[in-house]
């Protein structure tokens, strides 16, 4: 995942901090400005958070780089010997909601100018807002080579600042809402760096990378499409690093119980507490409860509770000179995932592999 960058000078928050961030921007009716990557899922958290304020609660997605400045006062029109101004029929006008401006950095300066009396005085105008809402806007950092132009400095002035970094456990959280395809929760679970790799400065023009956004899109895709997805369609949504290791990875996910059982045959293990890492699913099934940090290989259908088990440990690693025994698997060499059966170490108390563990890169 993409780490805090000191060049934007911005405080960087999870998808939780910015739910309570939120509902501060509510109370106080203040303008909350939050940038973040590309895809990470800025949008997804804002209406998520007005479906939860109840019934009636308004919300209204405007984007900035559809506005002129003067679309912004509205149209002029004769009312006797005067002007007068119709603001915009998607403006609010009563009730309480949440207005999101969306990509406000990428408007042009005057229309950004344009914005200073509303983000400060709540109206434009003879325009005003109506009490119950407040003013939330997104845009993307400069680094990120979009279309982003600098904000003028009156207008950060108008409001408070914060970044959006993706979190894998919340994002676990709303892929099993939405529905995301289990393998897909189970592969970033353990390569939570990838889930969004995009990297400003080493991303080749019109390629496409991992981001949440693009990660459910290839989970539409699987949906869709009968078996195990083709490479070209993994990498075409997710790009070419991400999309080799995952496609890999579905090899590995579905021979997971087969390799377990051969390592219970061949090891003669004794009994003891088994904890195993479910890449394959979980007990109960993924739609009816929350995964559990482990489970016991004696719940499962496919293994007798009377079937001598110890642990496995799965280490998804990159091939390096030091470990020949880690076959060379297809793709760019450094770049495809391999499976390694270790031995467990009850002395280690990070050993049992959790959701929220992270695999250990191969000794050098």
């Amino acid at each position: 995942m993409n780490t805090p960058t000191e060049s934007a000078g911005l405080p960087v928050i999870t998808p939780q901090e910015l739910i309570e961030f939120l509902a501060l921007a509510k109370t106080t009716k203040l303008p909350l400005m939050v940038r973040g990557g590309p895809g990470v899922g800025k949008s997804s958290i804002f209406r998520q958070f007005a479906a939860v304020q109840g019934d009636g609660y308004g919300y209204l997605d405007s984007r900035a780089i559809y506005f002129d400045p003067t679309d912004i006062k509205g149209f002029p029109r004769v009312n006797g010997k005067v002007t007068e101004w119709l603001p915009p029929a998607e403006f609010p006008t009563q009730g309480e909601g949440m207005w999101v401006i969306e990509e406000l950095p990428s408007a042009a300066p005057a229309v950004q100018a344009a914005f200073y009396q509303l983000m400060l005085d709540r109206q434009i105008g003879a325009y005003r807002l109506p009490d119950g809402w407040f003013i939330v806007a997104t845009g993307n950092r400069l680094i990120d080579k979009g279309v982003v132009n600098r904000m003028p400095s009156p207008l950060v002035s108008r409001m408070w600042h914060v970044e959006l970094q993706v979190s894998i456990d919340a994002w676990t959280e709303h892929a099993l809402d939405r529905g995301i395809v289990p393998e897909l929760i189970a592969f970033f679970r353990l390569r939570a760096a990838l889930l969004n790799n995009f990297d400003p400065k080493n991303w080749v023009a019109d390629t496409p990378y991992c981001c949440p956004r693009t990660v459910e899109f290839l989970s539409r895709l699987m949906h869709a499409s009968n078996g195990k997805p083709s490479l070209k369609l993994v990498w075409a949504t997710i790009g070419e690093s991400a999309g080799i290791e995952f496609y890999s990875f579905l090899d590995v996910y579905k021979e997971v119980p087969s390799l377990y059982l051969a390592h219970l045959k061949s090891a003669a293990a004794t009994k003891s507490d088994c904890r195993l890492f479910p890449l394959n699913r979980w007990p109960c099934g993924l739609n009816s409860r929350r995964p559990t940090e482990s489970w016991d290989a004696s719940s499962t259908k496919e293994l007798s509770p009377n079937v001598p088990t110890r642990s496995i440990r799965f280490n998804f690693s990159r091939r390096t000179r030091s470990s020949p025994s880690v076959p060379h698997t297809a793709g760019r060499a450094n770049s495809s995932p391999a499976l390694r059966l270790c031995s467990p170490q009850p002395t280690d108390p990070k050993h049992p592999m959790t959701l929220s563990a992270r695999p250990k890169r191969s000794p050098t």
